[in-house]
């Protein structure tokens, strides 16, 4: 009889979630939030609030530039680089229960999977993250959302100047080369780069 009790509590314990060898710990990922126009960082401070615990990371994703006033004046700005758009890393039920807070719109969905009408909610996985936020960190010249569907080139990595060490894959156009790192159900980040600073990479 005591057998049989100690493989029921066994057989329980596997039944549960198991998340790298944790029991009971639910996984969290990077969603992409829909926000309203200019409420971004707000919107982040109210999610990171130590009210919240630490449920929600978020992450804005600007970059520093300088702005020339009408009246000639000059002055250091951050630019939003998504309006309305709000990085989130949480598990998925807190994922649902931000939806009811009411300065989170919706959630991206993956249009490459699913169907019409039943498209997963979008998941950023770390890794493009981690180098997106770095590329942000080292550009010296402006990054760019594209949104538009192009043939990735080669895989590179850059070996010299600010952004060395980054990878991701070349794109060249008529206004010159890029470096272009992919985010799912995004598009791409893009920088403009010399091909003499990357090396191709398998």
């Amino acid at each position: 009889m005591e057998r049989a009790v100690e493989r029921t509590e066994v057989d329980e314990v596997a039944s549960a979630d198991v998340v790298d060898g944790a029991v009971g710990v639910e996984e969290t990922h990077w969603y992409v939030a829909v926000v309203n126009n200019n409420s971004e960082r707000s919107v982040a401070e109210r999610l990171m609030d130590a009210r919240m615990g630490d449920a929600y990371e978020c992450y804005v994703p600007t970059q520093r530039e300088k702005r020339v006033w009408r009246n000639g004046r000059k002055k250091d700005v951050d630019r939003v680089l998504l309006p309305a758009v709000l990085f989130m890393k949480c598990t998925e039920k807190k994922r649902k229960e931000a939806v009811n807070f009411g300065y989170v719109k919706k959630f991206m969905s993956d249009h490459t999977k699913g169907r019409a009408g039943s498209y997963p909610v979008a998941i950023i996985p770390d890794k493009q993250m981690q180098r997106f936020k770095e590329m942000l960190s080292k550009a010296t010249t402006p990054v760019t959302i594209e949104n538009v569907r192009f043939r990735l080139g080669d895989a590179v990595r850059v070996t010299t100047g600010t952004l060395a060490g980054i990878e991701g894959n070349i794109i060249v156009d008529p206004q010159g080369t890029y470096i272009v790192i992919a985010i799912d159900s995004l598009g791409f980040a893009k920088v403009r780069i010399n091909q003499s600073e990357v090396e191709k990479i398998n």
